[in-house]
């Protein structure tokens, strides 16, 4: 039954976002009663909790296997360019800023263990493109991965970017295209447009 519960919770708040999507909601879902699912979720916050930490768990994974089967460290972020939007699809408003609003403190696990993922994953990531000829030698790995961070971090600020004028999925797409734009030698850019068709 946790099962089911967190995976229906997961889809609806990828689908509706965290604020808008109820208890009532997920039990309706579910087709049983909130009395059911309050028993194995005490709470919306400790459902929520969950919740995040598996879709987190979720990405990292999905992550580590385009890494371990991709070609390349361009075709990498290719994949993970695909996974951003499928993440981000149904939502004008970032999920992160849902959480700060409503979940500060889970909000805030998120960043932690994204910051701490991201960056380490892009140094690699940008490193082994390096030495491939992929990305220019000149860049540095550490500051170029924490720029990205900062980046899509503050692309979730709505003050920054007006969730009407610039939906989510688009975003981060466009934030990833202006990064690779910087990283790519010719040889690289070639790659990147036949991964991404």
């Amino acid at each position: 039954m946790r099962e089911k519960i967190l995976q229906a919770a997961e889809d609806l708040f990828l689908r509706h976002g965290v604020i808008a999507v109820s208890m009532d909601d997920i039990a309706r879902e579910l087709g049983i009663s909130k009395k059911t699912l309050y028993k194995v979720f005490p709470s919306k916050e400790e459902l929520v909790r969950e919740a995040v930490a598996r879709r987190f768990q979720r990405i990292v994974t999905a992550i580590e296997q385009f890494k371990a089967e991709s070609t390349s460290p361009v075709e990498e972020l290719a994949k993970i360019q695909g996974l951003m939007f499928e993440n981000l699809k149904y939502q004008k408003e970032s999920p992160i800023y849902q959480l700060k609003r409503a979940f500060p403190e889970i909000a805030q696990w998120l960043l932690s263990h994204m910051r701490d993922y991201i960056i380490s994953y892009l140094r690699d990531n940008i490193e082994r493109g390096k030495q491939a000829g992929l990305y220019k030698s000149e860049i540095d790995a550490e500051f170029a991965s924490r720029l990205f961070y900062a980046a899509l971090v503050g692309s979730t600020e709505p003050d920054i970017f007006p969730t009407d004028q610039y939906p989510s999925a688009q975003v981060s797409q466009k934030i990833l295209e202006l990064f690779m734009q910087a990283l790519l030698t010719e040889k690289g850019k070639r790659i990147w447009q036949e991964v991404r068709g």
